[in-house]
């Protein structure tokens, strides 16, 4: 199987995407949200996308996911999220994208790919669990305490 780093050539952050799924525990959810800053996941309606990954006041991200996705989907679109804060300066407060427009299409491919591999080494059906039995928040004290 190919690694990221060899799919995408071109993007400089592929090989810590990379090493953060050779490090995958499926029962280290938590670790791996907040070793990509991640404060919180919310399932909520969404009118123009599947997902959205946005950094908060804080200075740390967060995802949204739609609900009206099934539980399969929203792992799949949460890995896709986590894929896009590898393409950001992490020692930054703020994280800093320096995501180049002309690669904008190049990542999107790479978090699809990044998405897959990623669901498949934590196990699709405990991720789309984890969304069925907590359809309002992923994580409702946040991703600060690990379970």
């Amino acid at each position: 199987m190919m690694t990221l780093t060899q799919s995408f050539p071109d993007l400089r952050f592929a090989g810590a995407a990379d090493r953060f799924l050779a490090e995958c525990d499926p029962k280290g959810f938590n670790k791996q949200m907040r070793s990509r800053r991640i404060s919180w996941v919310k399932i909520v309606p969404l009118l123009v996308s599947d997902a959205g990954l946005g950094i908060g006041e804080d200075g740390n991200f967060f995802i949204y996911v739609d609900d009206t996705l099934g539980p399969k989907e929203q792992a799949l679109e949460l890995g896709h999220e986590i894929a896009h804060t590898f393409h950001h300066n992490m020692t930054k407060t703020p994280p800093q994208n320096f995501l180049e427009e002309a690669l904008k299409d190049e990542v999107e491919r790479f978090c699809d790919a990044f998405a897959s591999i990623w669901v498949q080494r934590m196990g699709t059906e405990a991720l789309a669990s984890r969304f069925e039995n907590e359809a309002d928040l992923i994580f409702s004290q946040g991703i600060m305490q690990e379970q």
